[in-house]
């Protein structure tokens, strides 16, 4: 998305609605109003979201949009519901979706954290791009082929995932060479799935903070499709055969694809999407659904593990997944001493001197850690008093 998008949404919007809704109508007018093709027919996917967020509901305005300025006959509105986005693929077209989600989150994973200690940043970026445009047109030809089951079966066992493996394997070796081996603190990136992915809407968050001297970790796109499944299996959608056995595949195909790219990380993969529901328990309610559960759980568990020093919560302006996560990390930062900060964003520029303070805090903390030696946050750690000059949320080695 960009400025442009922005401003053509707004032009059919009260105000009142948030950033990614603003943004996808924009996007989507834009597109259908500048092909060259007057028949040419488009589906806009939209999935719906369940609980307090408002923007899967927004499909009904898009409609009313896309109604007033005579485009109803041109775009079909698809809005699957969170525990039916795949209800109308049959299993091949899934299990090659998810391997592109998946794989697609790798090559972010690897560039964000080759990027800020290479000595040639274009480099870096070229092949990402490159990579990513391959990743495209490879799913898209398996895709055409239609796979059978069985082929999907046999791809999955092998480890091949009909050369995404291959694939990933390459862009490791070539990413690997542009790492060095300086150490920079890393920031882990969480929040609404939108604008954390979205480089416009977060005020291209990353580059930003890279610019400052930190590594950021992207919480990836596949969190929620994980996200969902496993609450839907809670509650009893997907529990046949079937079902299991097609969530064993996706286990399968999500530890083939990160083996593949591992070689160009240092990083542990984030935890998984129990663990941060884990996490999420001490602070909120075990019925709480949806993206505030994530949004606090992930940042924790990363924490208590050591792994990262610090935490930017991003969300549309008024939104209420963000702002229960925000309050909770208020007692999160007093208990267990995580540097968080959260930005509501409507388009508007980030101001540079909030990520100034930020990052300046985070290379005291990330200083000061290195030079205590301090031993790693556990959850047996994180209430020792600490030692002198040592940032809150570490202690000290200890002689053994």
């Amino acid at each position: 998305s960009d400025l442009d998008a922005l401003r053509a949404g707004r032009r059919h919007t009260s105000g009142k609605e948030c950033l990614p809704m603003s943004l996808t109508l924009g996007a989507l007018l834009r597109r259908v109003q500048a092909d060259p093709d007057p028949e040419r027919r488009f589906i806009f996917l939209m999935p719906r979201p369940q609980g307090p967020c408002r923007f899967g509901a927004y499909n009904t305005l898009n409609q009313i949009v896309l109604e007033r300025l005579g485009l109803r006959d041109h775009v079909r509105i698809w809005a699957p519901k969170e525990y039916e986005y795949f209800d109308t693929f049959n299993p091949s077209a899934t299990f090659l979706i998810i391997c592109g989600f998946t794989a697609a989150d790798w090559l972010l994973e690897a560039l964000h954290e080759v990027r800020p200690v290479s000595r040639d940043r274009a480099a870096v970026e070229e092949v990402h791009r490159r990579y990513e445009r391959e990743l495209l047109l490879l799913i898209e030809a398996t895709t055409r082929r239609r796979p059978s089951i069985a082929a999907v079966t046999w791809e999955s066992a092998t480890g091949r995932l009909f050369g995404i493996r291959d694939l990933l394997d390459r862009a490791a070796r070539e990413f690997a060479k542009h790492r060095t081996d300086r150490k920079l603190p890393t920031v882990l990136l969480a929040g609404e799935i939108f604008v954390r992915l979205d480089p416009f809407s977060n005020g291209h968050l990353i580059r930003e903070l890279e610019q400052r001297g930190l590594r950021v970790r992207l919480a990836p796109f596949h969190e929620w499709v994980d996200y969902v499944d496993h609450h839907g299996c809670k509650l009893g959608h997907g529990i046949a055969l079937a079902d299991r056995f097609s969530r064993l595949l996706h286990r399968r195909l999500t530890d083939v694809t990160w083996n593949a790219i591992k070689p160009a990380l240092t990083n542990e993969k984030l935890g998984s999407v129990v663990e941060a529901i884990h996490a999420s328990d001490e602070y909120l309610p075990c019925d709480l659904e949806g993206e505030a559960v994530l949004t606090l759980g992930t940042p924790l568990h990363e924490w208590r593990k050591g792994r990262i020093d610090g935490l930017i919560s991003v969300g549309p302006l008024e939104c209420m997944p963000n702002k229960i996560a925000e309050a909770q990390l208020h007692h999160v930062r007093q208990r267990e001493g995580l540097l968080s900060l959260t930005l509501s964003l409507n388009g508007e520029p980030v101001d540079p001197t909030v990520l100034d303070n930020f990052a300046f805090e985070v290379h005291g903390r990330f200083a000061a850690r290195q030079k205590c030696g301090a031993a790693a946050v556990t959850a047996a750690t994180r209430h020792a008093p600490r030692t002198a000059g040592c940032p809150a949320g570490t202690v000290a080695n200890q002689p053994k």
